[in-house]
């Protein structure tokens, strides 16, 4: 397996509470990537932005509904706060 330095870059993982996007998530964290994780279940949320912040502490998680526009942006708008791109 090809290990990719990620270091200094920021991604967002939908979904990323369980299964392939938690995964994802977990590899990107590992490659050094800060990354956050959305999705709609707050209890998952918050246990798989524990074991990603164990990784990378800049990593972070935030509610989300992507079917939502005003959710989708307020997620946006957060990451932007915290990074100058995405």
């Amino acid at each position: 397996m090809v290990k990719v330095d990620l270091r200094g870059r920021v991604a967002l993982v939908t979904g990323g509470n369980r299964g392939i996007g938690k995964s994802v998530a977990l590899a990107l964290a590992n490659s050094g990537a800060t990354v956050c994780i959305t999705g709609r279940n707050r209890e998952l949320l918050e246990s798989a932005g524990a074991e990603l912040q164990s990784i990378s502490s800049e990593s972070f998680w935030m509610e989300s509904d992507v079917r939502k526009f005003e959710s989708q942006q307020k997620v946006f708008h957060e990451i932007l706060k915290r990074h100058q791109r995405l």
